[in-house]
Order: structure tokens, then sequence, then C-alpha cells
């Protein structure tokens, strides 16, 4: 038995009795923070000849006899080749030994024969074949770590995750990716390493450098070298969060043909249609003229038609940068900025963020890499250890990658990162609390050192709605009135976000603000005051159209109000929740002497109150036999009704309702003397805003 063996499809290749393994090598890695995951490779090439006994006489052979009786000249042995790799199963698994350990489990990626008999296998470990497929992404809002990694994986290879990941809750998205890519994502926002255990599995674990192996002096060959990079002065780190609104714009995702093409949908059914991948996370789909098969936020799969349409409303994403400093060294007028910046990281929230920033700039404030050649043992990358860098410094650190060649002893390239200390793994904020009334709140045992504080401060009441547009009063011109707009809702509360430092115990004074009223017709809403915790105040923050999303809750605080509902023009109802305001009923019309006076239009609904009814028409004969007209006036606009009050904490208040349009006056008909008029009603005025809500203090701890 050799040395090195190469175990694949039932055959054994080795550099001992059979003789069949050439040469080779592989390349084993490592995920540390900031790294990719690595690709581990196997490259071997491999004898897939036999010798076989010679069972007949060649035809050149002269019919001369050995002493021992056998044909003189002729091979007894002949060469031919019995395995054929050329016919090999991608993914199909090899494992590579040296002695009776197993070095690596890879998998069959490409064959190549290079000789007669010789054939060049080329393979890739488990993450290599997560490289090769796609994963459709997805949102997550608190989705167990555990059932992300099933998705992600998706069944392709087997793996263990550590107890300690179990639960962990995973907010954010992943884009439409590969398998590898994803998994990348993942294990970066939770602080996980992949590494492979003695049967070459895939293990997701937390690093530590606590019991490091030691290589002695005598496994480590001269030279090597130490690279020092530039030390990080600090890490910015993105933290994303995604919400869906009603309010969210709408976008095409597709309009077009649907040919009935077969297909298989990416979760795994047999359908005809076809996929729509989308730019971004998208929610709220509608399809015309279609069907929806199967969706994602990332995509959608529709069914056959001749002409669909689909459309979806775009995620609110919002993007904050925390940033983990190194204090100053050195004087100001040397001091150089050196920032790792971490910004398309979709699954660093606000959860996690702190952490990420931590890890990361452990490992860029401090690392040095170490390349030297050492014998390879049983520690593989991601492994602790400790030894005599090529200048004889002690070193502690972690086994980035080993690029091995077969041979009887084990040489192994190996990449080593010291001075990286492993910080802590999953989410650093686990809880959040909402203050809602003025209190002192305590810092709970369960706090890391650091709370984020979120002060939303009361919202602002809602504008006024506008005064209707009176009717006009000429007969040869008159017109409706127009109703006024609804007022604008209220801004929501000023939001200003800050991280403390907090130790358990420690007490923070909060009050929170109050709404502002609403505003009467036609002027705007009071602004709300400011919410206030410690010596930090909302007012140095700012509104958002988007509101602010508590995480863990979620709860959304903070929105503006909604815009108060325009009033009807004259002569017009108006419905609103379900209620029927009715327009005010046409004045009578009045005939005398060939002549007609007709009422005057009705004023137009307004949201809470009815138009007022137009006026009668009127013709009366003078002492002189000639008549005089008066046409109807116009109804009064109905006057519109109040905004809500806001009733979640930091919204605004309602705009107030516009006031419905003053109706037409009368027309007439026939000659009369003398013609009077008493015009078009006026508008209704614009209700009130409705009142901001107050503010609150979200903390997470």
């Amino acid at each position: 038995m050799g040395v090195n063996k190469i175990v694949t499809q039932g055959l054994v290749f080795d550099d001992g009795d059979k003789d069949n393994l050439i040469s080779g090598s592989c390349f084993i890695g490592n995920s540390l923070p900031g790294d990719e995951l690595s690709i581990d490779t196997l490259t071997a090439v491999v004898d897939c000849a036999e010798e076989m006994p010679t069972l007949f006489q060649p035809a050149d052979a002269d019919g001369m006899l050995t002493k021992e009786d056998e044909l003189f000249g002729v091979r007894p042995i002949v060469r031919l080749l019995v395995n054929d790799l050329s016919v090999y199963s991608y993914g199909e698994p090899v494992s590579y030994y040296h002695g009776e350990t197993l070095i690596g489990k890879f998998y069959m990626a490409s064959v190549k024969r290079v000789g007669k008999f010789n054939y060049e296998i080329s393979c890739i470990s488990a993450v290599g074949l997560l490289d090769n497929d796609t994963h459709y992404g997805g949102m997550y809002n608190g989705t167990p770590m555990e059932e992300v990694l099933s998705d992600i994986v998706g069944g392709m290879v087997g793996y263990t995750l550590a107890p300690a990941f179990m639960g962990l809750p995973v907010y954010g998205w992943l884009p439409v990716a590969t398998r590898r890519e994803n998994l990348h994502q993942l294990l970066f926002a939770m602080g996980a390493s992949l590494q492979k255990n003695t049967a070459g599995e895939i293990q997701i674990v937390a690093l530590t450098s606590e019991n490091p192996a030691e290589l002695l002096d005598d496994r480590i060959f001269l030279g090597g070298s130490v690279a020092y990079g530039a030390p990080a002065t600090s890490a910015s780190v993105s933290e994303h969060a995604y919400m869906a609104y009603d309010s969210d714009d709408t976008a095409t995702l597709y309009e077009a043909e649907v040919p009935a093409e077969p297909m298989t949908t990416p979760r795994g059914a047999s359908v005809n249609g076809a996929l729509v991948l989308f730019e971004g996370p998208m929610h709220g789909l509608v399809v015309e003229n279609g069907e929806i098969l199967e969706s994602g936020v990332n995509y959608a799969v529709l069914g056959p038609s001749s002409q669909c349409t689909l459309t979806g409303k775009k995620y609110t994403h919002t993007v904050r940068v925390i940033t983990m400093q190194a204090p100053a060294t050195r004087a100001l007028g040397e001091e150089k900025d050196n920032v790792i910046t971490v910004k398309d990281a979709t699954l660093v929230s606000l959860a996690n963020a702190e952490n990420v920033a931590s890890r990361v700039f452990s490992y860029f404030s401090s690392a040095k890499t170490v390349e030297t050649d050492l014998v390879m043992g049983t520690e593989r990358p991601g492994d602790p250890v400790t030894f005599s860098d090529p200048f004889g410094e002690q070193t502690e650190g972690f086994i980035r990658s080993m690029d091995v060649k077969m041979g009887r002893t084990l040489r192994a390239s190996a990449t080593l990162v010291s001075g990286y200390v492993p910080t802590g793994i999953g989410n650093y904020y686990e809880h959040s609390v909402l203050l809602t009334e003025d209190q002192t709140w305590t810092v709970p045992e369960s706090c890391k050192g650091k709370i984020r504080v979120v002060l939303i401060g009361g919202g602002q009441g809602g504008h006024g709605g506008c005064k209707g547009a009176n009717g006009k009063g000429e007969s040869s011109s008159s017109s409706t009135g127009v109703g006024g707009q609804g007022g604008q809702g209220g801004e929501g509360g000023r939001i200003y976000v800050t991280t403390l430092y907090a130790t358990v115990g420690r007490t923070f004074s909060a009050t929170m603000g109050t709404g502002g009223s609403g505003g009467i017709s036609d002027t705007a809403g009071m602004e709300g005051t400011a919410t206030v915790f410690d010596s930090y105040s909302s007012a140095d923050g700012r509104p958002s159209t988007s509101g602010y999303a508590e995480l863990f809750g979620g709860g959304v605080y903070g929105l503006p109000g909604e815009m108060g509902v325009a009033g009807a023009n004259g002569g017009e109802s108006l419905t609103y929740g379900g209620v029927t305001y009715p327009a005010g009923e046409l004045g009578k019309a009045d005939s005398s002497g060939g002549i007609t006076a007709y009422g005057g239009q009705g004023g137009g609904a307004a949201v809470g109150n009815a138009g007022k009814p137009g006026n009668d028409g009127e013709v009366y004969k003078n002492p002189d036999g000639t008549y005089s007209t008066t046409p109807g006036s116009g109804g009064q606009g109905g006057q519109g009704g109040p905004g809500s009050a806001a009733t979640v904490y930091g919204c605004g208040g309602q705009g107030g309702h516009g006031g419905g349009g003053g109706g037409a006056e009368g027309s007439m008909t026939g000659t009369s003397s003398s013609v009077w008029h008493n015009g078009g009603g006026t508008g209704g005025l614009g209700g009130q805003g409705g009142k901001g809500a107050a503010g609150c203090v979200v903390i997470y701890y």
C-alpha cells in the first residue's frame, strides 16, 4: 500500500503496490472574516491501465521456445486500459488519504486524458459544488439561522451546524446569487466559519483561539515571509433594513408574452412557463392576463400567456453606517486613515452590525500574514496554532490555507494569520424595549455593554384642509365651484439614533415629546415637541417619509400622516370610509310669462358634512306688465371634517378634509326686463388637521 491514495468510483489509485498514482497536489483553505469561502481543489494524474497475461501467439513470433517452454520473443504481459475515467459523473465523491489519514474529501469536476493510459482528474470541494448552482435568495425577518442555511445549501452537500448558532435570528435580504456567495454572506453576518472535520464533511463552527496546537520547529522548513498589512484605523459597516409599505413605488417587472416552455422552478416544481428575475427585492406582486405559479422576493414564475403584465412594489431599503474606530496613536498631522468598508453585505442588520464591525476591525487592525512551508499533520485550515515564524518569533494564529504536494512526506505551503482574536458571534442586540411614558430606565443585566437608542419626537399635526372654491354667479357663465384639496398629513416626529456605552444598572431619564395640534383651514399643523433621552434629543434628527421600523417587534413609528380627502365639487356627493355624504339639493325652478328661473345648484359635499341646498329661482310680474327674474343662488359647500388624530407613536396627524365646492347659480330662459343675481354658493371651509401622536424611545440591548 502506498503513502498517498485516491479513492473514487470504487477505484483505488496509490503510489505503492498499485503504483498507479503518478502525481498530485491539493489545496485546502478556510474562510476568516472578510475572506471569500475558499474552494478546495485536488488535481492528480492516474494510470488507468492494468497488466494482463498474453493468451495468444502474436503473428510476428518466430516459434522458438525458451528453456521454460515459453515462446521466445513474445511479451507474456500486455497493458490494457481497464478504467475509462472519461465516463464520470460530475460531483462523484473523491477521497484523498495520506497513509490512513484522510486529507480531504472532494468531488469530481473534470477529467482530461493526458496519455495513452493516463488521465488527469480535477476535483473541487463541497464549496465548489455550491459555486456551480443558483440560490434565489429571500427576505428574512428573524428566520432561524438553521432554516436559512438549509435553504442556501439546498441538500447539495452534507454539513453540521454548531449548537451556538441554532435558533439565531437572521434579518435582511439575499439576492439571486450562487449558493457559495449567499452562504458566505450568511457566515460573514453571523460570525461563523466553515471547516472540514476528519471525515471531510462541512462543519459550520465559531472560530476560537483557545487551545492552539503547537507546530514544532522540526515540522517547519527554513525560509518563508511575514507580511504586515497597514493596520485599519476604523471599520465602516453598513447595516441594512428592508420594509414593505403600501406606499412603496410600483414598478413593471414583466410585460410580454409568456411562452409555454417546460422548466423547473426554483423550488423544484416542473411547470410550463417562464422565470422572471427582479433587479431588487419586490413585494405586492400583481399579474394581469396571466398567472403567478411561484414567487419569491427576487423572482416570479409566470404561467403561459399571450400578453402578461407583472407589477410589484419595491421594498423600502434604508442604510445606516456604523464605525468601529481605533484610538489615535500618532500626532494629528501624521495620522492617516485606513478605513475598511463593508457596504453590500445585506444580511448585516441592526441586530448584528456591532459584532460584524468588531470582527472586521479586529481582523484588519492587527493581523499579519505568515507564509511558510511545513510538514502537514492533523491540523487543518481554521485551526488555531502556535509556532515560530520564519524569523524566530513565537507566534499564535490561525491556519488560513495549505497548498499540498503529494509525496512520502506531505509538504504544505501554508498561510497563517496571526494577531487576530475572534470576537462575538451572532447578534449583538437581542432585545428591545419601547418607552412611551416619561420615566427612568435602568440598564438590564442582559446588556452587553452598549445600547442603541432611537428617539422619535412627537408627530406634527395635520395641515388644515383647503377651502372649496365658490360657485360662479353669472347666468351666462355660471359654473360649479371645485372642492378644496385635503390637507397634507403632518410629518412624523424627528428621528435621532445614537449608540451609547451602558453598564448594567445605570439609569437614564426619558421624556416623551408631545404631538402637535392640527392646523385650521388652509394652515399648517404645529410640529411636535422633542423626545429626550439623557442628554440626547430627537430635535437633532429629522423626519422620515418611511418612519422607523422596530426590528424585533415589527412596529413602525414616526410615519407621516395621511392626506385629508378633497371635498366634492358643487352638486356632487362624496363617499369616504363607507359613509356617503350627499350634495345639497337643487333649488326649485319658477316659471311665469314664458320665462323660467332655475334654482341654484346644491353645494358639494365634504367628508363630515353634506352640501347646503341651492336656493329657488323666482320670476315675478312688474306693475308695467314686464317680468323680472332672480335665478336661484348656489348652495354652500359642506365644511370639511377634521382629520384623524395619529394613534401610533411619533406619527403625524391626518390632514383636514377639504371643503365642498359652492354650487353654481341657476340659469334662466326667456326674456325679462331685469335679472337679479344672488351668485354662486360659497365654498365650504377646510377641516382642521388631526393631532400628531406623542413620541417614543426604542432601546436595543
